[in-house]
């Protein structure tokens, strides 16, 4: 049975879905026919997306999901500019929690932004406890005091080998600045890791996976700042 389903009585035979998944959809015979399964449906829901006529349903897409777009939006190149300088943090969060509502819009938003071959592996983990939140800042700065000391024990392995011209050095001695540089804002009382934000969002995939993982939860991430 073909998770995807045509509804002939609608099918105007125009061929969109067939140019946007060659994988799952053919045309025979005059008559456009899908055998989508497991194997070979990536359920990206292109198929649904392009049928200028809702002829096409997906068994385990959610349907409601594809809403029908009457007025494309339009935004003037100016405008766009506009929003891209305004999305700068400055790290001054709210202490307010954040609503069931809110994070729910925004784990949405996470959901429409593209993976690379489509492989839609992205997952979130989203922490609004302080207790968790500082915890995980603890932890981080220790890890990075743990760094910053592997850091310079390799510089003085470096230096020792004559190696103070390599990239290896030079690479080396930038991270030991940046990591420092994190370490003496702990010490002057400073929270230099998540500055007091209510909620954290933590995007993570298999990084064994083929595809772009790593990519692709920055680009959700990218998405929701």
């Amino acid at each position: 049975m073909s998770l995807v389903s045509i509804d002939q009585s609608k099918c105007i035979q125009c061929g969109e879905c067939v140019t946007a998944c060659l994988g799952c959809i053919t045309e025979r015979e005059g008559k456009i026919i899908a055998e989508a399964d497991e194997k070979n449906c990536f359920l990206c829901g292109h198929c649904i997306a392009v049928c200028p006529v809702g002829a096409i349903t997906h068994k385990t897409l959610n349907m409601e999901a594809f809403k029908e777009i009457s007025q494309p939006t339009t935004i003037k190149a100016s405008d766009f500019f506009q929003f891209l300088l305004e999305r700068r943090s400055h790290r001054s969060f709210s202490k307010e929690k954040i609503s069931r509502e809110h994070l729910d819009l925004l784990v949405e938003a996470c959901r429409h932004s593209p993976t690379g071959s489509n492989r839609q592996k992205t997952h979130l983990l989203i922490v609004q406890d302080p207790a968790r939140i500082a915890k995980l800042a603890e932890l981080t700065i220790d890890y990075l005091r743990h760094l910053h000391r592997l850091i310079q024990k390799k510089l003085e392995k470096l230096t020792s080998a004559g190696k103070q011209d390599s990239e290896d050095y030079r690479f080396s001695v930038e991270a030991l600045e940046n990591c420092g540089g994190v370490l003496r804002r702990k010490d002057m009382g400073v929270e230099p890791i998540f500055f007091g934000a209510p909620a954290l969002m933590i995007f993570h995939s298999d990084s064994k996976r083929l595809g772009t993982p790593k990519d692709d939860c920055v680009i959700a991430a990218h998405t929701v700042t």
